[in-house]
């Protein structure tokens, strides 16, 4: 009986031995088809063959999804994620749709990083060492293309990913220009804060030439003028005034700020040094009279629009404020003529009208060029009603009913 039962036992061992063989045979030839699919999807991505490459990632993957990531070896897995890595890089790069060429460089990234995690050494290290360097590059450059498109929201998160990925892989490849471009972008969504951070770390470099170290502080300056940090851009400006005395960007950037704080004494002063050299520049003038105006210069901001209108005789903030400047003028002589006697009556009287008259004369120009310029036909009616002119009055009111009041065939039209 004892005998028995060992020779039946030993013919189940056999058996269960004889399957075992069996089941490694397949396991083997599976993983054996596995490694051979990548090998040729390899062989087809050196010589650009992306559709091949790629058919045989396909018949790779479904053998992995069949007999479990556990039938490849490490090696074979690590040569997987590489070409699939590879082949989704080189698409990208071909790709015109910015979408799908992120998509591209998404999966791309993904086995890349999958790579590093099976195989921190071996015969591919160097490359996918190589390729994430181009990788990042390709993410910066699809920052740029968006920023050309003026979505200035995707143009930052891809240049911001190009950088992460040198700061991982290759810290000392980034540029000067990454920055830069990351700064650019931050400051135009808005983010000054972020903005302010890629500036100084391009400040931060000891070996910057005199002419980049000029260009990152202008833009630094440009940051904390428009994020309403005046105190330190003032303290900048200094800086730069040292590095740069004459550059007279400085100095509108330095107007920037007064008249941001309302500094009006300050921003005049300035602004004579200013038009001593720069006289081309009608918008200068402007911004000269109207500060004169609100400091009760009246003389000084006359001849600062007037200075305007001899750049641009249409310049329509000069017309304006000289319209505004004679009305006044014109409504002052009323209130002295109303509390004068005789001659000095008549006097007031005559320089109202004489004022009135110019007034109209610098409105009338502006209505020649903006027809519906409210602002200026509210003035002129008040005007006209002042000097008793009901016929011009009442063209004026006709003129700012058919503006508020547009007639159904104009509405059709």
């Amino acid at each position: 009986m004892i005998g028995i039962k060992i020779h039946q036992l030993n013919l189940v061992t056999m058996k269960v031995f004889k399957l075992l063989i069996v089941l490694l045979m397949v396991v083997n030839a599976s993983a054996f088809s596995q490694c051979k699919e990548i090998k040729q999807a390899v062989k087809a991505m050196n010589v650009n063959n992306i559709d091949s490459a790629k058919a045989s990632l396909k018949l790779a993957e479904d053998m992995i999804v069949e007999n479990g990531v556990a039938s490849v070896n490490e090696k074979c897995m690590a040569k997987y994620h590489y070409t699939k890595a590879a082949v989704h890089l080189m698409m990208g790069q071909k790709e015109d749709s910015l979408v799908n060429k992120v998509k591209l460089f998404n999966i791309s990234q993904n086995q890349y990083e999958k790579y590093l995690s099976v195989n921190k050494g071996g015969d591919l290290h160097d490359m996918v060492m190589s390729n994430l360097l181009s990788l990042s590059i390709e993410y910066s450059n699809v920052g740029v293309e968006y920023y050309q498109e003026k979505n200035y929201d995707k143009a930052l998160k891809y240049t911001q990913i190009g950088i992460a990925l040198k700061k991982k892989h290759h810290p000392s490849k980034i540029k000067d220009l990454d920055s830069f471009n990351a700064m650019v972008f931050a400051k135009l969504v808005g983010d000054y804060e972020q903005a302010l951070t890629y500036a100084d770390s391009l400040l931060a470099n000891p070996k910057l030439k005199k002419d980049d170290r000029i260009k990152y502080l202008g833009q630094k300056l440009e940051i904390l003028t428009i994020s309403n940090k005046s105190e330190e851009a003032l303290k900048l400006i200094d800086t730069l005034k040292i590095l740069d005395p004459n550059d007279e960007d400085l100095k509108l950037a330095e107007l920037q700020i007064l008249l941001n704080k309302d500094m009006n004494v300050q921003a005049i002063a300035l602004l004579n040094d200013i038009t001593k050299r720069v006289k081309n520049r009608q918008d200068l003038w402007v911004i000269k009279g109207q500060l004169h105006f609100h400091q009760n210069e009246i003389d000084s901001s006359v001849a600062s629009f007037s200075n305007a209108l001899i750049l641009n005789e249409n310049n329509y903030s000069a017309l304006y404020g000289l319209g505004v400047i004679y009305t006044n003028k014109g409504s002052e002589n009323l209130q002295k003529m109303k509390n004068s006697f005789g001659q000095k009556r008549l006097v007031f009287e005559e320089n109202r009208k004489i004022d009135y008259g110019i007034a109209i004369g610098y409105l009338m120009k502006i209505l020649s060029v903006k027809t519906e310029d409210m602002k200026s036909l509210t003035t002129l009616k008040m005007i006209y009603n002042q000097l008793s002119d009901i016929k011009n009055e009442e063209e004026i009111k006709r003129r700012i009913q058919e503006i508020n009041n547009p007639s159904t065939e104009e509405k059709s039209e």
